[in-house]
């Protein structure tokens, strides 16, 4: 015979026993039992297989012998037909790794020790003493448990059943259940007759067919198998079986027509959620016998209980009240984080569950949330019971999974139309604020769109002063003097002090006791204030209320915080519009100045110079000559600023035309041509074709100070200026250059700016820097750039008529 070799000790974790209550007595069986074989695991346990073939005998086998392996036990295979080898190759092949079992001493196999008498007579103790002996090795192996397998033909003499085997199996029954081992008696159908398989059977609390393990309803414990023949033991047994089998049937029906409707229930399209609700606390009143059904809110760090929603009458326990957690049944479920039934009611004597509401019998489950008040579903009943069933408390427990499932995804539907419902507000808001005019109406818009939104109670808008944040502007509300009055509990002096959004989730556990309990005793359930800057200037804080559940999440804020810069840009513009039309303002009348007293005492002057010609003396006449040259340059300079002024300040007004570009660029070549004849101008045959731009008549004016300029700052004794046009389908480019000196990268970088002077220029500075406005104005851009091998290229773009 093979003697078993243990490997050391073992750590591996096993599967905690569970405890199955059996008519005849309490036993110990590893591993899940009850009405479904398919569910079973073969953990352990007195089992009988009963096979008519090689394949139906080595599938039960193996998945035996595997969980066994699974589990660290010693694993043992007593064999009597089968060759050791073929036994290895049978599991080999059902994907057990037979080698690494060998090799470690979890898996042997042997075969039986002599079980026969000299006499024939087939030998128990002698069989018994071998299973003892076993146990012994795998307690000294360090195993801890054991499970073996063996083929009970083993007992058979010839074709014939010896006595006493059954005998035999109801003592292996007692092994299994007194000791930490597990049994797989093997029986070929086609070697026992039927009556032996039937009492076999009768001694084993578990039968395996295949992979399949079921509990055996004709089991007979080993007391009454080796105790004396009693007839009463027996009936009395089949009777019980029969009873208990009814009571299965009938439960299982009751279970079946209770999950029915509790498909029913969660299954209607057309109920809402709390009609759904009712309907499963009245399913749940039936079902578990209880008078009312609950669902609350619970905090336990505030030990808050609130109940929600009930389907009963109870004088205490109504929607609305609030008592201690720590006061009701509850707070075991809580505790626990999961389904609890309490019916020994004692340590609860002294709290308000018993003492007040009077409730002697309680099942409940905690339902957890990640970002919303946790709630508990209960029932309960004034009535005492004994107890209740651990198939209610797992219906029950399904039951609340339900009510989590819709509760979270009501949540989250809240949070998406919450979401959208800002998303219109804020949309609502931008396309406002561009009609407004004033800091104040856009206030106002801001803080009654919020108000209107369905998301949101009331708003109001605060400046800082100091470090506190004075109210300016808020929405109409029938509670806004009230709300003011409260203020904002340092929240919105916090976000003007930080620059960042700062929220109340839950006015319930605000900080500090006022203001946020007022506010919450006015249904607001939260608070976000939200700064309203732009850039660097800080224009004040918004603060909204809602009377939603845990608004205000990371989205929401997000937002707001992105809605406060909105604003602030708002602010930013019409402060800005305020400063440009006081600008306005002011170069109107500097230009009406210009105008009128500047430029008409000007030609006063220059018609009194005009009348002193040829009446003073040769050198006087010197004299004359430099006022009336000086009286034509500011004239000419008077002119240029009514140029300038026209093209900075009268933008918005003035109306653009297409304009033949190049018929109002070549007329401008040819006077300027006049002007100078020591200079040559080279007009290419593009200019004629230079098709039209939206402009008006101050584009001759840019095209003037552009080829004035390349004649009067050029250094040669004949300036030359190239002229042409380049068009694209968007543009045309005039290009207009010269062979003077050019332009280094210092002056090139400053030239277009108010006051710059071009090469050795006498004048003032203004002509390029007008040339840029007036093209600037027209939606174009001018550069200037060095020409090769000599001279300056200036190049004015200008959007097309035909593209505008």
């Amino acid at each position: 015979m093979t003697t078993l070799q243990g490997s050391g000790d073992r750590e591996e974790e096993r599967t905690p026993e569970q405890t199955d209550e059996k008519a005849g007595g309490s036993r110990t069986i590893r591993g899940p039992t009850g009405p479904e074989p398919a569910g079973h695991d073969h953990d352990g346990g007195h089992q009988a297989l009963v096979y008519e073939d090689r394949d139906e005998q080595f599938d039960a086998v193996a998945s035996f012998l595997r969980r066994g392996l699974e589990l660290g036990e010693q694993c043992l295979y007593v064999a009597d037909d089968g060759s050791p080898d073929a036994i290895l190759a049978e599991l080999r092949d059902r994907g057990i790794d037979v080698d690494a079992a060998l090799d470690s001493g979890a898996l042997a196999v042997v075969a039986p020790p002599e079980s026969r008498r000299p006499g024939g007579e087939f030998d128990r103790e002698a069989m018994l003493e071998f299973w003892h002996e076993r146990l012994a090795d795998v307690a000294s192996g360090g195993y801890g448990e054991f499970r073996a397998t063996a083929e009970m033909t083993l007992a058979l003499d010839g074709e014939s059943v010896p006595e006493g085997l059954v005998e035999y199996e109801a003592m292996l029954d007692s092994l299994a259940a007194d000791d930490q081992c597990s049994l797989l008696c093997q029986y070929d159908r086609t070697r026992f007759p039927d009556g032996v398989i039937d009492e076999v059977i009768e001694t084993h609390p578990l039968i395996a067919q295949g992979e399949t393990v079921s509990e055996n309803i004709y089991y007979t414990p080993p007391e009454e198998v080796l105790g004396p023949d009693r007839p009463g033991d027996r009936v009395d047994r089949r009777l019980r079986t029969l009873r208990e089998q009814e009571e299965s049937r009938v439960a299982l029906r009751d279970h079946e027509r209770d999950l029915h409707a509790l498909y029913e229930v969660v299954a209607d399209v057309d109920g809402t959620f709390e009609e759904k609700l009712l309907a499963l606390m009245d399913l749940g009143c039936e079902r578990f016998d209880m008078e009312m059904g609950g669902l609350a809110r619970v905090d336990s760090e505030t030990d808050r209980f609130e109940v929600e929603v009930t389907n009963g009458d109870h004088e205490d326990l109504v929607p609305g009240s609030e008592y201690p957690l720590s006061e009701t049944y509850c707070r075991v479920a809580v505790a626990d984080g999961g389904t609890r039934a309490i019916t020994d009611t004692e340590e609860f004597e002294e709290n308000l569950c018993y003492e007040q509401f009077g409730v002697r019998t309680y099942l409940g489950t905690h339902l957890e949330f990640d970002d919303a008040d946790d709630r508990t579903f209960w029932f309960v009943s004034r009535r005492p019971r004994e107890e209740i069933s651990a198939a209610d408390e797992a219906f029950h427990h399904l039951m609340g999974q339900w009510v989590r499932y819709e509760l979270e995804k009501q949540r989250r539907t809240d949070q998406f139309v919450a979401l959208d419902n800002l998303n219109q507000t804020a949309r609502d808001i931008n396309r406002e604020l561009a009609e407004q005019s004033t800091r104040e109406e856009v206030e106002q818009v801001v803080c009654d769109r919020f108000t209107e939104s369905d998301s949101y109670a009331f708003a109001w808008f605060g400046t800082v002063e100091g470090s506190d944040v004075v109210p300016s502007t808020d929405a109409t509300h029938p509670d806004a003097e009230e709300i003011l009055e409260l203020g904002a509990g340092g929240l919105a002096a916090r976000a003007a002090r930080t620059g960042d959004t700062q929220v109340l989730r839950d006015t319930e556990v605000g900080p500090d006791t006022e203001p946020w309990q007022e506010l919450a005793r006015r249904g607001i359930t939260g608070v976000a204030s939200i700064p309203v800057a732009y850039e660097d200037e800080r224009y004040g804080v918004l603060t909204v209320y809602t009377t939603r559940e845990r608004a205000f999440d990371e989205k929401e804020r997000e937002i707001l915080t992105q809605l406060g810069e909105i604003v602030g840009l708002a602010i930013a513009v019409i402060d800005h519009e305020r400063e440009l039309t006081h600008e306005r303002e002011r170069l109107e009348f500097f230009n009406r100045l210009v105008r009128h007293n500047l430029l008409n005492s000007l030609n006063v002057v220059r018609a009194r110079v005009e009348m002193l010609e040829g009446a003073v003396d040769p050198e006087a006449a010197t004299h004359l000559e430099t006022v009336e040259t000086r009286t034509d340059e500011m004239i000419d300079l008077v002119g240029k600023v009514r140029t300038l002024m026209r093209a900075v300040d009268e933008t918005d007004e003035r109306d653009l035309e297409p304009t033949d570009l190049g018929t109002a660029l070549g007329a401008e070549v040819e006077r300027t041509r006049r002007a100078f004849d020591c200079a040559e101008f080279d007009v290419g045959k593009s200019v004629a074709g230079a098709g039209t731009v939206l402009a008006d008549d101050l584009l001759t004016e840019a095209f003037e100070n552009l080829l004035v300029n390349a004649v009067q700052h050029n250094d040669k004794e004949t300036p030359r200026v190239w002229v042409d046009v380049e068009t694209s389908e968007r543009e045309t480019t005039v290009r207009i250059a010269d062979n003077g000196p050019g332009v280094d990268d210092e002056v090139r970088a400053q030239m277009f700016e108010k006051g710059r002077k071009g090469l050795k220029s006498n004048g003032t500075g203004f002509g390029l820097y007008l040339t840029r406005e007036i093209i600037e104005s027209y939606g174009g851009e001018i550069r200037v750039e060095d020409r090769d091998p000599e001279g300056t290229v200036f190049s004015i773009s200008l959007p097309r008529a035909e593209s505008a």
